[in-house]
């Protein structure tokens, strides 16, 4: 059995939190951590208790989402609120899996997303065009609000069984 521990700032690279926001969390006892001469230490059992045993490695921002998404950081949290997208709630902060982004789009692993529109450049077609394609359910997409996002693989597929 391996013993992974992690430092204050470890912890706060994976959750995306800043160092005090951490240190708060250990001094109000919601994350336990051994203190050793002046630093904290936190096992890697108690992380995973922490968080559920939720994650593997990084987290991602409702920031970070939104780009990846190519969506506003609002319309995730918009997302996560409806139950669309699941995410851990760390105090005030949601952080994401991104295995749960991968659930999202139907895709794994997470690719690139592309806009309709950046996906008409690429064919060298209207945004229109693309949009007609996907409602005609010729090209695969998933929808966020009222846009249609397509990633890498959907495209791929697209492309090897339609002749333009």
């Amino acid at each position: 059995m391996e013993i992974k521990v992690y430092t204050i700032a470890e912890i706060s690279k994976i959750l995306q939190l800043h160092r005090t926001y951490v240190s708060r969390l250990i001094h109000e006892g919601k994350l336990r951590a051994a203190k050793i001469g002046r630093s904290y230490r936190v096992l890697s059992a108690d992380l995973n208790e922490f968080l559920g045993g939720k994650i593997k490695g990084q987290l991602f921002t409702t920031s970070q989402a939104g780009k990846i998404l190519k969506i506003h950081s609002l319309y995730v949290m918009r997302l996560i609120r409806a139950g669309k997208i699941k995410a851990i709630k760390i105090g005030k902060f949601y952080r994401l899996n991104p295995k749960a982004l991968d659930n999202f789009t139907g895709e794994h692993p997470l690719s690139q997303i592309m806009t309709a529109e950046e996906v008409g450049k690429i064919l060298q077609v209207s945004r229109i065009t693309v949009i007609n394609l996907i409602k005609e359910k010729k090209l695969p997409a998933f929808k966020i609000g009222k846009f249609y996002r397509i990633t890498e693989n959907m495209l791929a597929r697209f492309l090897k069984i339609k002749d333009f």
